[in-house]
């Protein structure tokens, strides 16, 4: 499941398939990938040899099985990516039909990206004509991606000083702008980052009463609720999906795993809206929406990885607003169990129990 590819080896899958790409710097010899295909965001790599933080797929390791993923179009390069919400209309034909009918419209993914970089920003850009599966109904929508090195966010923090962590991080900024207002659908931007998950936990600190969503088969003891906080093991071998609700959470999220003897922290920074009408919901309780922060554990079907994934601000029909812009913030953490502890201290305002 830990698919180890280096930063060498995705240049050079590229290349053999000669698919643009641009290098994204992100400081203290860290760097990403981001491709026009699919949009992706690959990495972060530590140099030539350093291998993708992120889950990436095994067709990586080999010329012809990447030729035969591209040619196929197909989806799960790895890496993160953006998908448009709400997922019952876009992506399946009726909500009881969710896994028989689940279809990923090609305008969205792997799309049709232009892609350019100018003073450290990558740019994505794409316009889309989606389709309601259920009523055939048209949207169409432009998206555009921009990406850039994002500041440690530990540098004002004076008790973190001289922390012993190396970090990289980067900021995502998504123009989601509704072409097509007199079609009753709203449009919500919906970011997915996949990750290796063996070892790993997602952790969501909650505000007030703890309360969650399960989507597809129940979470069960995979889900645990700590002080102030609900961590998630994440393995890669069994399918679930829980969400929790913009009101009770505030934009942060984070995954946690051991990694080459240390630690590994991701943290998402997200602005978290709850005046926004988050659209997504599981087709098994229709209308249970309100959530803003997901997480998803594939069960091999689709290569055994977990997904890290948070909406964005809701545009069309119903919300006042033809235009959004969606900023958040990764930060990449690597050090001592201690260090990594005190950088979730900081950042999530809990005691994390390794």
């Amino acid at each position: 499941m830990n698919n180890h590819i280096t930063y060498a080896q995705a240049i050079r899958m590229l290349d053999s398939q000669r698919l643009a790409y641009e290098v994204l710097e992100l400081g203290n010899g860290w760097r990403a990938i981001l491709t026009q295909y699919s949009g992706r965001l690959l990495g972060p790599f530590k140099g030539e040899n350093g291998e993708s933080v992120l889950w990436a797929n095994a067709a990586m390791k080999d010329e012809a099985a990447f030729r035969a993923f591209v040619d196929g179009r197909q989806l799960h390069l790895g890496g993160e990516r953006f998908w448009i919400n709400p997922e019952l209309r876009f992506y399946c034909d009726a909500p009881e039909l969710f896994d028989a009918t689940y279809t990923v419209q090609d305008s969205v993914d792997p799309g049709h990206y232009a892609i350019s970089q100018e003073d450290g920003t990558v740019a994505l850009g794409q316009q889309v004509e989606v389709k309601a599966l259920d009523t055939g109904e048209r949207k169409r929508f432009t998206v555009g991606i921009r990406y850039r090195a994002a500041n440690s966010p530990l540098g004002f923090v004076k008790s973190l000083r001289g922390i012993g962590v190396d970090y990289c991080g980067y900021t995502q900024e998504i123009d989601l702008c509704d072409e097509s207002m007199d079609t009753p659908i709203p449009l919500e931007p919906w970011t997915l980052t996949q990750v290796n998950p063996e070892g790993g936990r997602v952790v969501t600190p909650f505000l007030g009463e703890f309360d969650f969503v399960d989507y597809y088969d129940p979470v069960g003891d995979l889900q645990r609720v700590k002080n102030g906080y609900a961590e998630c093991d994440t393995n890669g071998t069994r399918k679930y999906k829980v969400a929790y609700r913009s009101a009770g959470t505030f934009g942060r999220m984070a995954f946690v795993k051991p990694l080459d003897g240390g630690w590994h922290l991701m943290v998402r920074n997200y602005y978290n809206d709850p005046s926004s009408p988050y659209v997504s919901e599981p087709w098994g309780d229709l209308g249970n929406r309100g959530c803003s922060t997901f997480y998803y554990n594939d069960d091999m079907s689709n290569g055994g990885f977990a997904e890290f994934e948070n909406g964005g601000l809701t545009v069309g029909p119903g919300t006042g607003r033809r235009r959004s812009t969606s900023v958040s913030s990764t930060w990449f953490f690597f050090g001592s169990q201690a260090d990594i502890g005190r950088v979730m201290k900081a950042l999530l305002g809990i005691d994390f129990e390794f």
